[in-house]
């Protein structure tokens, strides 16, 4: 996951109270021993567990200071984040020319070798060979690097007064980080534990300007008194090793050993076959309907969407315990769930409404899942990229009305969170005519969150539930052209900037999937008469209830 992922949705600080010095001393520490990774360290104990994203390479721990209050009940909140980063030494690639390693250039082959070898090439071979290859990838192997390629906006500052002493192999160094481009408020700082040819051990820290000093004396008191050890083979890997041993239906059962051994805190998990859940809510009942609802529901989304090609990702979705602790993992303010692709997660928290006297209401949270399970769905299956923002979350909104029983999805009912404020915009003439919203941009459709996630809900669910529509050769299947087309439109796309070597270029793989969208949507509404679809779209959603 990106660095500045990580620190931006770290730092949504809202409370903003001083701690004063006797805070320091207040703290308390607790000691803790990591074996696993042969670590002991002390801990305040206003610092809390902090779950860490599935496909985390490098954060092994890490932890938040919780909101407490003072004697008189003013909150003591600094949202501080401490991580602690393990970077196991690895050599660099070695010389892919034997004898270029000492700077010597190589031995030219004989001519008639030459000639040989190029016999039978035709021009697009010769044209490959030709190519200079692209110097090996350098693993992250050190601080250094780590800070490079992981931190890149970070600066480094050494701090010469705090050199440590050496224990255990190890030598220590602190730095403090700041920002490279812009303002902040933000400041950050690590301290570096390095065994040469061994393992590094960082110890980061970020939190706000103001409560800076304050917690980096708590952050130094926890590096310094670190203490190392080989680390010992977990137990619960060979265990989960076993588990999944015996239950081969299950995808990629490395990926999912690796989120159990990650875990920490309160939370569990559940495997599918093509599902693993991570949940920090005590209510089981809500975590069985989940586990059931996903693979019913990603029958549905596989009817409708046959992936371009087999989906062998693992689809992992989080239940966070409440929106608390949602946001603090890193929830989008005004959102209820997110689906990110980076981290490939589904993250969402238990919105179940639970009043003295009514009954349990639980629905919000599936209309959150079925939402942002088609999200993480249409993504494998398009191949790895996202439609028209209409299409994708106007059908994220349509599912979310799915009424699952028995592992079947029995039908799509009307959107209660986006009825009546379409029709509002409808009766207002105050919504966004079909051929500019078509083309909306993400940019442009969440502008007006609210008023657009309304009209695409309902655009996709015209499509799909009106009769008229249905019955139209033309109309009935505009969305399937769409989707077919786009599948097809990316594969040419793609393969040419294969061709090019460019897959890895941001720019120009963001311009291709901007032309196979612009080529589907021509393709799905040729020969429509948009404004005719758009009046009769209208009279339908006017006339929708919500039962």
């Amino acid at each position: 996951m990106p660095a500045q992922l990580r620190i931006v949705t770290w730092l949504a600080f809202a409370l903003s109270l001083t701690f004063g010095a006797s805070d320091a001393r207040a703290q308390g520490y607790k000691k803790h021993e990591f074996p696993e990774h042969g670590l002991k360290l002390e801990l305040g104990r206003y610092y809390e567990w902090l779950a860490i994203q599935p496909n985390e390479d490098w954060v092994v721990l890490q932890w938040q200071d919780e909101a407490r209050t003072d004697r008189k009940g003013n909150p003591l909140h600094s949202n501080a984040k401490l991580q602690v980063v393990r970077i196991d030494w690895k050599s660099d690639p070695g010389p892919s020319t034997p004898g270029r390693a000492t700077g010597e250039s190589p031995k030219p082959a004989p001519e008639d070798e030459d000639e040989e070898k190029g016999k039978g090439d035709d021009e697009a071979t010769k044209k490959e060979k030709a190519k200079p290859k692209a110097p090996p990838v350098r693993p992250i192997n050190s601080w250094e690097r780590y800070l490079e390629r992981q931190l890149g906006q970070w600066h480094a500052t050494k701090v010469e007064e705090q050199d440590g002493e050496e224990r255990d192999g190890f030598t220590p160094t602190e730095y403090e980080l700041t920002i490279k481009k812009g303002r902040s408020s933000t400041r950050g700082w690590a301290y570096v534990w390095e065994n040469p040819k061994v393992r590094t051990f960082v110890v980061l820290g970020f939190t706000s300007e103001q409560y800076y000093e304050e917690q980096q004396g708590h952050w130094r008191r926890t590096a310094e008194r670190m203490r190392f050890e080989e680390p010992e083979v977990d137990p619960e890997r060979e265990k989960l090793e076993r588990f999944y041993a015996r239950r081969t239906k299950f995808l990629d059962p490395e990926y999912r050993i690796g989120v159990r051994l990650a875990l920490g805190g309160d939370w569990e998990a559940e495997d599918t076959e093509h599902y693993i859940v991570i949940y920090n809510t005590s209510d089981q009942p809500l975590v069985r309907s989940v586990l059931s609802d996903l693979e019913a529901i990603r029958e549905q989304y596989i009817e409708l969407f046959p992936p371009a090609e087999p989906i062998s990702a693992v689809s992992t979705v989080r239940i966070c315990s409440g929106r608390d602790e949602y946001m603090k993992y890193g929830g989008p303010p005004g959102s209820a769930g997110y689906w990110y692709y980076v981290t490939e997660e589904l993250v969402l928290y238990d919105g179940t409404k639970r009043e003295k006297g009514k009954k349990t209401d639980k629905l919000d949270t599936f209309i959150v899942l079925y939402h942002e399970a088609f999200h993480q769905f249409i993504h494998y299956s398009v191949g790895q990229f996202s439609p028209h923002t209409w299409f994708n979350e106007g059908y994220g909104d349509y599912f979310s009305g799915a009424l699952i029983s028995g592992g079947k999805v029995k039908k799509i009912k009307p959107n209660r969170w986006r009825l009546n404020t379409i029709q509002r915009l409808i009766q207002r003439r105050e919504f966004v005519p079909w051929k500019d919203f078509l083309e909306y941009t993400k940019a442009q459709y969440y502008a007006r969150g609210g008023q657009n996630y309304a009209q695409g809900w309902s655009m996709i669910y015209f499509l799909n539930e009106c009769r008229e529509v249905q019955r139209h050769d033309v109309w009935s299947q505009i969305l399937t052209r769409y989707f077919e087309e786009l599948k097809r439109a990316w594969a040419v796309e793609r393969a040419e900037l294969e061709a090019a070597g460019d897959l890895e270029n941001g720019a120009k793989v963001a311009g291709a999937q901007q032309e196979a969208t612009k080529v589907a949507l021509a393709f799905a509404f040729e020969g429509v008469d948009v404004q005719e679809l758009e009046e009769l779209w209208m009279k339908f959603i006017l006339d929708l209830e919500l039962k």
